[in-house]
């Protein structure tokens, strides 16, 4: 007999900016853990660095967890989690998971997930809600594996949803973005899928619109000049930010690019002279 009552997961984190960014709130129930905030970055000494940490080891049946994260004050952040985000048999039920976002005035974020990976007969829907100040800048990745290729699983979960919106801080919408991924239903394995390829990246990203036409230009320079890969950016609506899509089967492949975009958002949103209208 199996019992399958899932959990109520939760990570709310408040960060406010400063000489350094710091936590100064935070509300955790299990299995979330956050690491404390270091700042350890060369080139953005006020950034802090988290690390989200789950005692869990993956995602279950019936669990549905909640992410909630503020910045304000300036904040400067890099969210990432503690190892693969996996997603196990949910034996007929489904997990969820919602994540919200806030970025006031002049904040900065860069959320990076490691990958998904969705085992055998398992069933996941996320939503992810962000709310962004036009000042602001954020990158956001979601990547998305076949499922465990060691163990001769690939393609073989049940469904994953993703669907993520974002608004300004006057609510006016930016985007919204959903996939919708039932393998046995509809193999994805084809020609105007994703064809030979079997790891799908989406970053998104949000910026004030004075830089997003020169950052776009830097975004596809990174695309283009990586081997392995298949992908292209579009700029979004009211030129409020960047979608990258990326195809690769190889996970190390895909995160050279993210890091190469995380480099050009930096630059573009930081640098003296890109602010100046350099290039």
């Amino acid at each position: 007999m199996t019992y399958n009552v899932g959990r109520q997961g939760m990570l709310r984190l408040v960060l406010n900016g400063g000489k350094k960014t710091t936590i100064s709130e935070q509300f955790i129930q299990a299995p979330y853990h956050i690491q404390r905030a270091i700042h350890c970055d060369d080139t953005m000494q006020d950034m802090a660095h988290l690390y989200m940490m789950s005692s869990s080891g993956g995602i279950l049946g019936n669990d549905s967890h909640a992410i909630r994260v503020t910045l304000k004050d300036k904040a400067r952040a890099r969210l990432m989690t503690q190892g693969a985000t996996r997603i196990y048999d949910t034996q007929d039920g489904t997990a969820t998971q919602g994540i919200s976002i806030t970025l006031e005035q002049d904040s900065y974020l860069e959320f990076l997930p490691d990958i998904t990976i969705p085992y055998k007969n398992s069933r996941y829907e996320q939503s992810v809600d962000i709310v962004c100040h036009q000042s602001a800048t954020m990158i956001y990745t979601e990547t998305l594996s076949p499922g465990r290729r060691a163990f001769g699983e690939s393609f073989d979960y049940t469904l994953y949803k993703n669907v993520v919106s974002a608004k300004s801080d006057e609510g006016a919408w930016i985007l919204h973005d959903a996939a919708l991924i039932e393998p046995a239903r509809r193999s994805v394995q084809k020609y105007g899928i994703m064809g030979l390829y079997d790891t799908l990246c989406t970053v998104y990203i949000l910026a004030p619109g004075s830089i997003v036409p020169r950052m776009y230009d830097g975004v596809n320079d990174a695309i283009r000049h990586q081997n392995d890969i298949l992908g292209g950016a579009s700029i979004i609506h009211d030129k409020a930010g960047i979608i990258v899509r990326i195809l690769s089967n190889k996970t190390e492949t895909i995160q050279r690019v993210i890091d190469r975009i995380v480099h050009v958002v930096r630059y573009y949103r930081f640098s003296p002279v890109a602010l100046r209208g350099g290039a």
